[in-house]
């Protein structure tokens, strides 16, 4: 990607759902430093998308090779309830 600070904007990120637009928003914080609202790109989409955003931080850290993000018992077990 050579311009992250327009890809919000473009014609593709226009196409995407609400979820996938802040986690866009993150990316493009994550890739050039532009400033982005936590509150408002963090704290929405239930358990999924928070794996994302942890994915992406890891990522966007250096460390997605050291850490592997797994469901907890729990919480497979609550996604096998709701299948």
């Amino acid at each position: 990607m050579r311009d992250w600070k327009a890809l919000p904007t473009s014609a593709a990120a226009n196409r995407l759902a609400s979820g996938d637009k802040r986690l866009l928003a993150l990316a493009v914080s994550l890739a050039c430093g532009e400033p982005v609202d936590l509150a408002d790109n963090v704290t929405v989409g239930g358990h999924a998308y928070a794996r994302r955003v942890i994915e992406a931080i890891a990522i966007a850290t250096g460390y997605a090779e050291h850490y592997e993000i797994v469901l907890t018992e729990i919480l497979a077990a609550r996604d096998a309830l709701l299948a």
